[in-house]
């Protein structure tokens, strides 16, 4: 199974898949945790992850996204864009590859990344 950790979505965006882990991330949800802590939590998430979904029609990345992709980067870990169009030339700049939708990420993965494991 491949864990994917998707930053910009909402519930009900991204559909269950028995191939991959989908883990929406929420920004700014420390629950009483120290700066420090948060950071290091974020480094961690990005880390575990094999994949970076990045919804592309986001104005602003939040602090913890900026943390998160330039964790995920540093990892070489594939980050993939996600709809149109890119947020920013900074952020697609970053990525992997693009696509119009999250099916369109799937049968990429499914192609790609699956016949791996």
């Amino acid at each position: 199974m491949l864990k994917i950790i998707a930053l910009g979505f909402e519930q009900g965006e991204i559909q269950p898949n028995e191939n991959y882990i989908f883990a929406i991330h929420k920004p700014g949800v420390t629950e009483g945790m120290t700066n420090k802590e948060y950071y290091k939590k974020c480094r961690s998430f990005a880390e575990d992850a094999d994949v970076i979904l990045l919804k592309n029609k986001q104005e602003n990345l939040a602090e913890d996204e900026v943390v998160i992709l330039y964790s995920a980067y540093s990892n070489s870990t594939p980050i993939f864009g996600v709809g149109t169009p890119i947020s920013s030339p900074l952020v697609g700049a970053v990525y992997s590859n693009a696509f119009l939708t999250v099916d369109d990420v799937i049968d990429h993965l499914n192609v790609h990344y699956l016949p791996q494991l």
